[in-house]
């Protein structure tokens, strides 16, 4: 299995072979990222590390057993964390950030302003920077 990576678009999964499914677990790392706006979605048994990632607007899907480390800035984090995936920001400071974490999740956020969290019961937030929290149902 042979898959690119770079810094703007990445796509990596499964693929058949012979019939059946072969699984790979990949990681990814991702170096001196410097945009305005960023939609990153790791799926399945995916880990993603993530330094000096430094983006105004983070849209980030997290599903599966998929795990980021992400260290860096931004102003604004629109998280959502599913399955049993893990999210570790302590290291990548925001302003804002929405965090949206279902089923067996976990996340950890740096968060300065304002923090909206959704959380199920077996999912985890925890966060750091004294921002303003507002949990919705």
């Amino acid at each position: 299995m042979t898959d690119t990576v770079d810094t703007r678009a990445t796509s990596l999964g499964r693929r058949d072979v012979a019939g059946g499914v072969a699984e790979a677990r990949v990681r990814v790392l991702l170096r001196d990222f410097d945009e305005a706006e960023a939609d990153i979605r790791v799926l399945g048994v995916l880990k993603v590390r993530a330094q000096d990632f430094n983006c105004t607007e983070l849209n980030l899907r997290l599903n599966g057993a998929s795990e980021m480390d992400l260290s860096g800035h931004g102003n604004s984090l629109d998280a959502t964390i599913q399955g049993a995936s893990k999210l570790n920001a302590y290291d990548y400071e925001v302003t804002d950030a929405i965090v949206d974490a279902n089923g067996a999740s976990k996340a950890r956020v740096y968060v300065t302003g304002t923090l909206e969290i959704e959380e199920s019961v077996v999912s985890d937030v925890d966060y750091r920077g004294n921002p303003r929290v507002i949990r919705r149902d």
